[in-house]
């Protein structure tokens, strides 16, 4: 998919987790700190909300009535309550009967003017191969209870082992392509789960030998060394999930690195909400910056 904005450098919301669903009565709140007038392109990594709640939909149907486009990824949150073929079928409609929609799911959005390439998807975690991660996670995290999937045979939720292929789907996906992409374009990869271990926020860090710990691999990858092998190197990755501010930068040995940004709203009363709107990003030929 091409994506033309016929401007030299596009100024770029890019957030996450505002799960409009715990919002009883109005997107107010995001509204009343994001002001789709003050940017070229939203860049949305996840859990905006129940896919099947009218207050999800909402958000985007303001901004796109402003003829401002939209890069969406789906969150888990997204699938809860419902089916997870049926959510992606139903998002895939809403962007056919909205040119500007652009959802990404294992595929790529292309800013043509600014050669920018944009690859998304929620991407899920493959827990580093902990066993007993996935163990704890099909215990405790409601993805595995709220969202349920459509198999040939066996049981009606979706489990732990259907989100490791998924992950891995996925990161085949990003390796086919990315791998032509031109010497002189840049890479921003847009998931719902983050990428590296470093996201996790500080107050969440503990030994491996803990619970804690093995529940955190069900929100962040581990993908220094798999980047590497594959010679996928972002630019900038966005993600969400973890409901914690994250910006730091990933250095490889071969002198490329990645910028990594999360920029969630969060849930009621979770954290200072004003913070969302302090971040976004300009994007122009061989620039991403973030502001």
């Amino acid at each position: 998919m091409d994506l033309k904005i016929d401007k030299p450098t596009l100024r770029v919301f890019y957030g996450s987790d505002f799960h409009a669903d715990f919002w009883q009565y109005s997107v107010d709140p995001f509204f009343d700190r994001v002001n789709p007038e003050d940017f070229d392109l939203f860049i949305f990594a996840g859990d905006v909300g129940e896919w099947d709640d009218s207050r999800c939909r909402e958000i985007y149907d303001r901004i796109l009535a402003k003829n401002k486009p939209i890069v969406m990824v789906p969150g888990n949150h997204e699938f809860y309550m419902c089916e997870y073929n049926h959510v992606l079928e139903s998002i895939d409609a809403y962007a056919e009967a909205n040119p500007l929609f652009y959802f990404l799911e294992d595929n790529f959005v292309d800013l043509t003017e600014q050669k920018i390439r944009i690859w998304g998807s929620t991407f899920w975690t493959d827990f580093q191969g902990d066993m007993q991660a996935i163990s704890v996670a099909k215990r405790r995290m409601n993805d595995y209870r709220q969202i349920m999937y459509r198999r040939p045979h066996g049981g009606l939720l979706l489990e732990s082992g259907d989100t490791v292929v998924m992950n891995d789907r996925a990161r085949s996906a990003l390796v086919e392509q990315t791998k032509d992409l031109p010497a002189d374009w840049s890479l921003i990869v847009v998931t719902h789960h983050a990428p590296f271990c470093e996201s996790t926020p500080k107050q969440y860090r503990m030994p491996d030998y803990m619970e804690g710990a093995k529940m955190n691999k069900a929100y962040t990858n581990d993908l220094y060394d798999w980047c590497e092998r594959k010679g996928v190197y972002p630019n900038l990755w966005i993600h969400g999930h973890i409901h914690d501010r994250a910006s730091y930068i990933v250095d490889w040995e071969n002198e490329r690195s990645c910028t990594v940004q999360s920029n969630p709203f969060g849930y009621p009363g979770e954290q200072n909400h004003d913070a969302i709107k302090k971040h976004y990003l300009e994007l122009s030929k061989n620039e991403i910056k973030m502001v």
